[in-house]
């Protein structure tokens, strides 16, 4: 049986359609399945033969605050109480800072650093096994991946403190209640 809501969080929702703590649990889910993808990425990225093998290591260096944001969300999943949902905020930001530097250091390397004029995509020595993309085009899609993470992070940021706006517990509440037993 599944529980998306109780009484504090009925009438949220995520993306006008979800419950919301289904939306922060797919936020979550969303934030490991992208560590995954870039871990995977890069590693693979180091037995290409065209770029540099310090390349995917700085990348997989910047990757670390993304590393922590799984974490994080792993850590919720565990279990969710004020002390594990307090921390999701940071995971959000974390996550847009490695998402965004892990965007520019792909721009300062292949502008800078990288001398070809097509950027090669593979594995291998043969280059039958590589893809190859003009350097502009490649690096309008690393930014436009980067922009549509980073909007969409923005936006979890702000479901991330919905979510934990609604559970928290209203000091005043608590006073007055206390005044009352008294």
């Amino acid at each position: 049986m599944c529980v998306c809501h109780n009484e504090l969080t009925k009438d949220l929702t995520c993306c006008c359609c979800c419950p919301i703590k289904f939306g922060v649990q797919f936020i979550g889910g969303l934030t490991m399945v992208l560590t995954f993808y870039y871990i995977s990425w890069n590693f693979f990225l180091i037995l290409n033969d065209q770029v540099v093998w310090w390349f995917p290591v700085v990348t997989i260096a910047l990757l670390i605050p993304l590393y922590v944001a799984s974490g994080l969300f792993v850590y919720w999943f565990i279990k969710d109480r004020l002390s594990t949902r307090g921390p999701l905020t940071g995971a959000i930001i974390l996550s847009l800072v490695s998402i965004f530097l892990v965007a520019l250091w792909n721009v300062i390397y292949y502008t800078a650093i990288y001398k070809r004029d097509d950027v090669y995509i593979g594995y291998g020595v043969s280059e039958d096994k590589y893809q190859k993309f003009q350097k502009k085009y490649y690096l309008f899609k690393v930014l436009l991946e980067a922009a549509i993470l980073l909007a969409l992070y923005a936006y979890f940021q702000c479901v991330i403190q919905t979510y934990k706006d609604a559970l928290r517990e209203k000091k005043e509440e608590k006073k007055d209640e206390e005044d009352m037993m008294m």
